[in-house]
């Protein structure tokens, strides 16, 4: 079953260049808005958000796992 034909039947390099826009705004975000984020990807030698790259260099982001979520948001509540 199709529910949204629009999006659903894409061609598969559009839907690309359309995540492509939407991983670089979330990677911006997280650096205007999350000291959590900031420090990470800031310790692992990214500068800013251009340096991060885009959906192909993914694969050089640090892993954040549960135990460092749970101990930022005791540090600093939601």
């Amino acid at each position: 079953m199709i529910y949204d034909p629009e999006i659903e039947n894409r061609d598969p390099k559009e839907q690309r260049r359309l995540d492509e826009v939407q991983y670089r705004k979330q990677i911006q975000y997280l650096l205007d808005n999350s000291k959590f984020y900031q420090r990470k990807l800031t310790d692992a030698g990214f500068k800013d958000a251009e340096s991060v790259g885009g959906l192909d260099d993914m694969a050089l982001l640090p892993f954040t796992v549960k135990d460092e979520i749970r101990q930022t948001q005791a540090d600093n509540p939601p």
